[in-house]
C-alpha cells in the first residue's frame, strides 16, 4: 500500500513502515523502540486499519512496545484511538493555539497528550520581538512555508501573534518564569496527560527548559485569566489553587 499525504509524499507502505523500524532499531542500536511514531499527517480510515494491524504486527515481533500518531486532525484521530491500542497522540498545543478536543480525547482514552510547538517556534521566547529578522537559510523565513508556520511571516515574527503574547506576557513570567518557563507551566497547568517536548539550539535553552520544572505550573486562575485576555477557553481547569 502507497499512500500520498497533503503535507508532501509521505511512505506509508506496511513494507516500508516495517523497514523503517528495523533500520532505527540498528541506528539506535537497540532492540526495541519505546513508543514508534506514525508521521504522516493525514491517512484515510480505510487505510488506518492496516496500517494499525502492521504496528501491531511490530508489537507481536517485540521491536517495538507501543505506538502513537501524530498529527492535528481531530476526526482521524478519533477514529484511529477508538480502532487501536495506541497510547499517544502528538498534536500542536501552545497558549496562542490550543487543541482542546485532541487534549479532551486524550484524556478520555488515557492517552499521552505529546504537545509539539509548546514554545510557538520560538515566539513563547524572549529571543523575537517586532524589529527581529529571521535568517533567509531558516525555514520560518521562507514566503511558501507551510501553515504551520504561521508564527512567522514575511521573514519576521507574525504581528498577530505577537500582540497576543505580549498581552499575557506578565502572568507567563509570574513567580520569576521565563518566558519560555511560563509557556510550559501553561501546558503542565491544563491537563495531567500532557507532556510538552520544547526544542532547543544551546545548553543554556536546556537548562532554561529543564528549570521550568521547578516551577508549579499556572494556577486555575491564571488559565481563565489568559482565557478571558485571549478570547478563548483553553484547557479543562484541574490545576489546584
Amino acid at each position: 500500500m502507497e499512500t500520498k499525504i497533503a503535507s508532501g509524499n509521505v511512505n506509508i507502505s506496511l513494507n516500508y513502515i516495517k523497514k523503517a523500524c528495523e533500520s532505527s532499531l540498528q541506528r539506535l542500536n537497540t532492540d526495541y523502540i519505546d513508543l514508534y511514531w506514525l508521521h504522516a499527517w493525514s491517512v484515510s480510515k480505510e487505510d488506518l486499519i492496516p496500517i494499525r494491524d502492521t504496528l501491531e504486527g511490530l508489537i507481536d515481533e517485540g521491536l517495538i512496545r507501543s505506538y502513537g500518531w501524530s498529527t492535528d486532525l481531530y476526526d482521524l484521530s478519533e477514529y484511529f484511538v477508538k480502532n487501536s491500542n495506541s497510547v499517544a497522540i502528538e498534536h500542536e498545543s501552545n497558549v496562542l493555539h490550543n487543541m482542546n478536543e485532541i487534549i479532551e480525547l486524550c484524556e478520555k482514552k488515557n492517552l499521552a497528550s505529546i504537545n509539539r510547538s509548546p514554545l510557538a517556534m520560538g515566539l513563547l521566547s524572549d529571543k523575537y520581538f517586532a524589529n527581529s529578522v529571521i535568517p533567509e537559510n531558516d525555514n520560518r523565513s521562507k514566503k511558501n512555508a507551510p501553515d504551520y508556520y504561521n508564527y512567522f511571516k514575511d521573514g519576521k515574527p507574525n504581528p498577530d501573534w505577537l500582540e497576543k503574547r505580549e498581552k499575557i506576557r506578565e502572568i507567563l513570567r509570574s513567580e520569576g518564569r521565563s518566558m519560555v518557563q511560563g509557556a510550559l507551566a501553561w501546558i503542565w497547568a491544563g491537563s495531567e496527560n500532557t507532556i510538552p517536548i520544547p526544542g532547543f539550539k544551546s545548553e543554556k535553552q536546556v537548562e532554561e527548559n529543564i528549570l521550568a520544572m521547578e516551577f508549579e505550573p499556572l494556577t486555575t486562575n491564571q488559565m481563565k485569566e489568559i482565557d478571558e485576555i485571549l478570547g478563548e477557553r483553553n484547557f479543562i481547569y484541574t490545576t489546584n489553587e
